[in-house]
């Protein structure tokens, strides 16, 4: 299977924006965009990005600069194509200088802006490592883990690829992988020789999202200079995943339930509708029967997606799992730095008391940040503890996180160990951690166990 890139555009013309969505809408491209910095932020935050192409003046210089700034802190190995209709010397100098990889003007060929993005995407690092124990991949990507939990989700998403059914739900937390679910699913399936095309619901502006969805006829409003396919049509006899449905407008869900019911779309302007075979994967963050008590989301269209659900347990619940994860990130890691780096021990027993609110996405950049800032051969307990500690989350420095993910305060392990004497044993099991856990988080707090 061809290698999916994710390429963001973001420019504050509409007209750049679509000539570029136009002459980069191939098979391998799962493309994104946006017209604003506000708007690049989320989506950069909320998904994974292999290509950034960014507009200069956004609508000034500093904004366009802040953004690629954003973006190479988020994903340092991920690749910036700068755009200008200015292409001053200086412009470029500041551009390179915020860690862009090229710059490209607006006035320039379809070719040479294509030849641009091909060179980027030859440099840009796929995780293809070595599957360690407790692996499971189909296609090009990889899922890792032995616990029962995910288990029952490798099974589900098995029995899925397999019956062929229409619609399924992957539900999870941010940075779990419902789109790696959701691709392997495609690569398992007898669709896998046939395209796989994703959508961000929350990645663009709501008027966007009818035209890219369902298409248009030529003419149909202002813009439409030619007739163009939506993903239900680019996906057919595929597989199309809607990611953040729960953003999807509410006028625009009656359209979808008319698709997943009838299995045809009408492009806008269009007078005949069009028959698809898709099989559609719907993923969201959030609570969707609190989105229906809401009147955010329609009830008609959950029970239609929700045929079969496949639901991706957070990472501080399937503990067992992040050594594996930890040593099959260090792999590619290794490959992409050209270098032979090894954990240290301590570090397992600091990455299993901690929380993960970010899930898999977090421990992936958590262990290439500070495999790329490690001065020796072995990753230690101090290259890592600034990744740790240094939370938004968590409001007090006295705050930490058991084996369930639940916060304790340091005035609470006090309370415990007097309880108990200062049995270490006891009072892990009261508070929630490993004994090896409580010791170490002891250790670092300089807490004397004899004083009780």
């Amino acid at each position: 299977m061809a290698e999916i890139f994710n390429i963001l555009i973001v420019d504050d013309s509409k007209s750049i924006v679509h000539y570029l969505l136009d002459i980069l809408s191939t098979k391998d491209h799962n493309l994104l965009y946006t017209f604003s910095k506000e708007e690049a932020k989320k989506i950069i935050t909320q998904n994974e990005v292999d290509i950034l192409i960014c507009d200069l003046m956004l609508p000034a210089l500093e904004d366009g600069l802040q953004t690629v700034k954003f973006f190479k802190k988020m994903y340092p190995h991920s690749k910036v194509l700068g755009i200008s209709a200015n292409s001053s010397l200086d412009n470029v100098v500041a551009v390179i200088k915020e860690g862009a990889d090229d710059f490209v003007a607006k006035n320039s060929t379809k070719d040479q802006i294509i030849k641009k993005i091909e060179s980027l995407k030859s440099l840009v690092g796929k995780m293809n490592g070595k599957i360690p124990d407790g692996a499971s991949s189909w296609g090009d990507d990889i899922i890792v883990g032995k616990s029962a939990s995910m288990l029952e989700v490798m099974n589900r998403m098995k029995i899925v690829a397999q019956s062929e059914v229409e619609t399924c739900l992957i539900v999870g937390e941010s940075g779990t992988g419902k789109e790696l679910v959701a691709r392997n699913i495609h690569c398992m399936s007898r669709r896998k020789k046939m395209p796989f095309l994703a959508l961000n619901c929350a990645g663009m502006p709501d008027a966007l999202i009818d035209s890219e969805l369902f298409g248009f006829e030529r003419g149909s409003f202002t813009g439409a200079y030619n007739t163009s396919q939506g993903k239900f049509e680019l996906a057919d006899k595929g597989v199309l995943f809607l990611d953040e449905i729960s953003e999807m407008p509410v006028h625009l869900q009656g359209k979808l339930l008319r698709v997943l019911e009838n299995r045809e779309v009408l492009r806008i302007g269009g007078k005949k509708t069009i028959p698809i075979d898709v099989m559609i994967l719907a993923a969201t963050n959030r609570n969707l029967d609190h989105e229906i008590r809401e009147k955010k989301f329609r009830d008609d269209i959950f029970y239609r997606l929700n045929m079969v659900k496949i639901e991706i347990p957070p990472l501080h619940e399937r503990k067992e799992d992040i050594p594996l994860l930890a040593d099959y990130f260090l792999k590619i890691v290794n490959k992409k730095l050209a270098k032979s780096l090894s954990l240290d021990k301590e570090i397992l027993g600091l990455l299993t008391d901690y929380s993960f609110p970010g899930n898999v996405r977090e421990l992936k950049n958590m262990i290439y940040s500070s495999a790329l800032f490690c001065q020796g051969n072995i990753i230690q307990g101090k290259d890592m503890e600034p990744y740790l500690t240094d939370r938004g989350n968590i409001p007090d420095e006295n705050l930490s996180s058991n084996r369930k993910g639940q916060m304790v305060s340091l005035e609470q392990i006090l309370k415990v160990l007097k309880k108990h004497g200062g049995n270490i044993t006891a009072s892990a099991v009261e508070l929630g951690y490993t004994r090896e856990g409580l010791s170490r988080k002891l250790k670092r707090m300089n807490i004397d166990i004899d004083s009780f």
